[in-house]
């Protein structure tokens, strides 16, 4: 197989058909926009000329790149394909650090002068120019590859002809980092502004082409596979951020390697939108009013505590006048208890609906999306498996149609040799009329053109578009690949909304979370419960025995252990024998939790900007050299690494 450099060197018109197949299939072709002419009518007077709509200008660049065996540029190429549309005179300037501008077009002159490419053309309705010039501006992507035979490192002038077990890494280097800020709405409502660091998006696909009869026992992960013949083509993908390396083994003998193709596309990997910010945002919101419902409990015990004077109680024992008053102060603590009871059961309701409103179900889907992306690639490759076995059919007819012509060729001459041999011989005139006509009808079959009066686009044609087709639908298998690896980490979010709801269910219900027994709002309102009945019966029975003074001897102890376990209440303690850690330890983990999924609604926001200002860098990469004023683009580049040949 001749060089690139050197095909590219070739007949004009050869060149073409694949370039313009190739961004056909990279990018969509710019719609013609004309505006409706309009007329002046003035009086007496000839209206003026028709109006013609301002001339567009989509510039679709493919760059293609010879690499030296180690991923070196030995040589930079462009093709440039202009899409001019409008009506009118349009003067271009192209710009671009080019050299040898050469034109591949009919009847299209440019001139690589003043630091770009300079021409002025007439435009009716759509025009398509191209040209090809070399740079030596620096790819936005670095290709580094090593050999290894054996587990050593091998110069790749010494692999050819050995036998091993080979490995090669390609490593792919991002140039384009780029660091912006981004703003965006933080958990608790405030603008957030964060500066972050990315590298504008490249999908680089190596294509690794191998001879069945000297390669076995491949290994490349993830890797897609075609199979023509007795060859095996394998698709590496990476998306280098900023560097990224991907890896292909297999045990070799008398090793030869193809060029390899690698191609590489500015463009953002697409991924499943799923909301995570906004169940964030709620579950934070509950544990924030959850943490407020603790803080008021704690408000409430602060004020009954704060309010007791131990040394009061001490009156009791010795006035039989002071017992209304410690009777009326029982009741007043009997009230704040029971309120500290209503307040835990609107705490426990409120837990109640923040449990029952998070719908782990809602997420049982997610682990069937990687398994409908993978079934979606395997489709797309095996529509690529059909292509490629309708373009060896269509190989053979073009074979069988060439073999035709050559023979009608032969026949031709011989019957055009009779025919000026013997003039007065109309048969054999006739026949030779014939076989011109049937030379022409093989010629259009084959290259193309009118055919009964239509275009007829020709089986050469015909077998460069399905190619085409055959490598997208092989790119595009790797691309939904390579979503569905990324997927897979979305398998963590239905855990972590499972594991929220079970500690919100431990902290109304009791349970055990990170060591530490909870005993559950269920408790704290049995307790307090039974403290209050416990005053209302005292206040009772003292009630009825207001003649036994003596007995008010013992209230300021029975008092003293109310405050204690109001005290174990608030801060922690020991309560009916179990150890509780307090409203005031439920508030702060609260406020903790609230604090955290803050956070998290940062990061998510944070994440989902920086994927929206990345997929806009890939977009607005669309000029490698440069593109004229005004005109919109598109760049792809396709690289060539150099064979190893014995």
């Amino acid at each position: 197989m001749r060089p690139l450099g050197d095909r590219l060197k070739s007949d004009h018109a050869k060149w073409i058909v694949p370039v313009a197949a190739t961004a056909l299939l990279l990018t969509s072709a710019a719609a013609s926009i004309s505006e409706s002419p309009r007329r002046v009518a003035v009086k007496r007077v000839k209206a003026p000329p028709r109006v013609s709509a301002p001339v567009k200008i989509k510039d679709n660049e493919t760059v293609y790149a010879l690499l030296d065996q180690f991923g070196g540029v030995t040589k930079t190429i462009v093709v440039d394909w202009l899409q001019l549309t409008g009506t009118g005179k349009a003067t271009v300037f192209d710009p671009g650090r080019i050299d040898k501008v050469q034109s591949l077009t009919k009847g299209f002159a440019p001139s690589g002068e003043g630091g770009g490419v300079n021409f002025t053309t007439q435009v009716r309705g759509r025009k398509d120019l191209f040209y090809r010039a070399t740079t030596d501006k620096k790819l936005p992507v670095e290709i580094e590859v090593a050999y290894f035979l054996d587990g050593e490192e091998i110069e790749p002038v010494n692999l050819a002809g050995r036998s091993g077990r080979l490995r090669i890494d390609i490593t792919a280097r991002n140039r384009l980092k780029r660091t912006r800020k981004i703003r965006f709405e933080g958990g608790d409502g405030s603008m957030v502004t964060k500066e972050k660091t990315y590298w504008v998006p490249m999908l680089v696909s190596a294509q690794v082409k191998l001879d069945g009869a000297k390669f076995s026992n491949v290994k490349a992960d993830n890797a897609p596979l075609s199979i023509t013949g007795t060859n095996m083509q394998y698709m590496l993908s990476m998306f280098p951020q900023d560097e990224a390396t991907a890896t292909i083994e297999m045990d070799g003998r008398d090793i030869e390697l193809d060029p390899m193709t690698i191609v590489v596309f500015p463009r953002l990997l697409g991924a499943p939108s799923i909301e995570i910010a906004g169940p964030l945002d709620k579950a934070r919101d509950g544990a924030a009013g959850l943490a407020k419902l603790s803080a008021g409990h704690i408000a409430i015990l602060d004020a009954l505590i704060g309010g007791f004077d131990a040394s009061q109680l001490d009156q009791f024992a010795g006035t039989a006048d002071d017992f209304t008053a410690l009777m009326a102060g029982l009741e007043e603590l009997e009230k704040g208890t029971g309120d500290m009871v209503l307040l835990a059961e609107g705490q426990k309701a409120y837990l109640d609906g923040l449990i029952a409103g998070i719908d782990t179900s809602e997420f049982d889907s997610i682990g069937q999306l990687v398994t409908a992306i993978d079934d979606t690639a395997d489709g797309v490759e095996q529509t690529a498996d059909g292509v490629a076995g309708v373009l060896q059919m269509l190989d053979g007819q073009i074979a069988l149609l060439e073999q035709a012509k050559t023979s009608n060729e032969s026949m031709l001459a011989m019957a055009n040799d009779r025919a000026a041999a013997y003039p007065a011989d109309t048969t054999m005139t006739a026949l030779a009329s014939d076989l011109a006509a049937q030379d022409s009808l093989l010629e259009t079959a084959l290259a193309g053109g009118q055919l009964g009066g239509e275009d007829f686009p020709g089986l050469y044609a015909t077998r460069a578009s399905l190619a085409s087709i055959s490598d997208a639908l092989t790119i595009t298998a790797a691309g939904l690949n390579q979503i569905a690896t990324e997927a897979q980490m979305l398998d963590a979010v239905p855990v972590a909304f499972k594991d929220l709801k079970a500690a919100l269910v431990v902290l109304r219900d009791g349970g055990t979370i990170q060591l530490q027994a909870l005993p559950g709002l269920g408790t704290t309102i049995d307790g307090l419960a039974d403290i209050r009945d416990g005053l209302r019966v005292m206040n009772t029975g003292m009630a009825g025995s207001s003649d036994m003074l003596a007995d008010l001897e013992s209230a300021p102890e029975q008092l003293k252990q109310l405050f204690d376990t109001l005290e174990a209440l608030k801060s922690g303690g020991t309560l009916m024998g179990t150890h509780v850690p307090g409203v005031n330890t439920t508030e702060q983990g609260l406020t903790m939790l609230s604090d955290g999924l803050g956070e998290g609604v940062d990061e998510a926001r944070a994440g989902e900007k920086l994927l929206d200002l990345m997929k806009a860098s890939a977009d607005s990469y669309d000029t490698f050299l440069g593109k004229p004023k005004g005109a919109s683009g598109n760049a792809n580049f396709i690289l060539k690494l150099e064979g190893i040949e014995k």
